[in-house]
């Protein structure tokens, strides 16, 4: 039988087969900055539990609110965050509120290097970690435009 997705079969598994147990795996694309075993996670909070577990890191948190988006690009431009923070996603919902994720430039989970020979590598080396970096920024901006910005704030020590 041909599902067109994985939901579709998951949802007849569960429906016509009980006794089968359905399992859905995620892709663990974020990695610790510290680990030398390399561990990997699906997501952001995982990294923080671990990180404040096994290497008892503290990361803070702040929530801050603003009023528009002005405030929040002066915010942003404090202590040079426009710089250290890139947009990763931006998502807008059918409710017209959105959500905009900020992560640090330091974040390198992907691992790639180029192969191209036309470009040298940069004399001073990059700034990128070999790892996620637990710092970043979630926005959400509501309808009436107010807007929520949660600052995960410590940009942990790396080896």
């Amino acid at each position: 039988m041909v599902f067109a997705n994985t939901f579709t079969k998951n949802r007849h598994v569960s429906k016509f087969h009980p006794e089968e147990e359905t399992t859905t795996t995620r892709k663990k694309h974020i990695k610790c900055p510290i680990c030398p075993n390399e561990e990997n996670f699906s997501f952001h909070d995982c990294l923080i539990k671990h990180l404040s577990t096994i290497h008892n890191l503290n990361i803070q948190q702040s929530v801050f609110y603003f009023r528009n988006l002005e405030e929040f690009t002066a915010w942003m431009s404090l202590d040079n965050k426009e710089g250290n923070y890139a947009r990763h996603d931006r998502q807008k919902h059918a409710s017209g509120e959105e959500t905009i994720l900020y992560n640090c430039n330091r974040s390198n989970s992907k691992g790639f290097v180029s192969s191209c020979s036309k470009r040298n590598m940069k004399t001073g080396g990059s700034i990128r970690i070999n790892g996620t970096c637990p710092s970043r920024i979630l926005v959400k901006i509501t309808t009436d435009g107010q807007i929520q910005a949660k600052f995960f704030e410590t940009c942990g020590p790396y080896r």
